[in-house]
């Protein structure tokens, strides 16, 4: 229905997204430690040093279609959200912009990111909550071996409480990898299921064969115009979301 009224050029498909617009947002610059930012909240989220104004925009505009509340891709819905006092692990950080939404309420973030270009904006936008906020430079996944770690193992002596991933596809490595997470603690997660066909079914069994909850974002993603998307079906859900009994609200 939506796409029989509204132009087939973004994955959101819903009308909100048609609100952002790059042209509004507004860029800023910090001469002291020569980088853009924009605001978030009030808070400062910095940009790569080589982006452009107009790279930032488009960029930040997208960001705003994907934390829409209508968006399939919104993070925090229901009773899966950050408590006050929380331990965060944020994975596949990029920018920044679901830690910064929850960092008043966290009481540690565990930030994991693999792309260089973004550790300085990260250092440099969580600078004023360097006392509860790790920049962890790493891939995450289903082994441990040099730039490579389990949640298993990374986690094994840290208290976590809120998992949240976008990692291109390697979501169900990362559930493998944290098994013993799954068995032993009462953890919220909410992961991305669209980047390949099968994610959501096949991280729904995952969850469900650990005695977890599960419930996926309301609406789709549309796949087809993204050229790495693997295929049919390109109506894909955004998020999984999964609890164990006791470990929501």
């Amino acid at each position: 229905n939506y796409l029989k009224i509204h132009p087939f050029n973004t994955m959101y498909l819903h009308p909100s997204h048609l609100k952002y617009m790059s042209k509004t947002v507004a860029v800023f610059y910090d001469k002291e430690a020569q980088m853009r930012y924009v605001l978030l909240d009030g808070k400062r989220m910095y940009m790569p040093q080589k982006w452009s104004v107009y790279g930032i925009k488009q960029h930040v505009s997208m960001l705003m279609k994907e934390q829409d509340p209508e968006s399939p891709h919104r993070y925090e819905r229901g009773d899966v959200a950050v408590q006050p006092g929380d331990i965060v692990a944020d994975i596949g950080a990029s920018e920044g912009i679901f830690a910064l939404k929850v960092i008043d309420r966290a009481s540690q973030i565990y930030l994991f990111e693999c792309d260089e270009q973004w550790l300085f904006p990260l250092k440099k936008t969580f600078a004023p909550y360097k006392d509860k906020v790790t920049v962890v430079n790493k891939f995450v996944s289903d082994v441990s071996d040099g730039q490579y770690v389990r949640l298993d193992d990374y986690f094994s002596d840290k208290k976590i409480d809120y998992i949240k991933a976008d990692i291109e596809g390697a979501e169900i490595s990362l559930v493998k990898g944290a098994a013993a997470l799954l068995r032993e603690r009462n953890i919220k997660f909410e992961l991305c299921t669209y980047h390949r066909q099968t994610d959501g079914a096949d991280l729904e069994a995952l969850f469900h064969a650990a005695g977890y909850t599960t419930s996926f974002s309301r609406g789709f993603m549309l796949m087809f115009l993204e050229p790495d998307c693997g295929g049919p079906p390109y109506l894909r859900r955004g998020l999984i979301r999964a609890w164990k009994p006791g470990a929501v609200g």
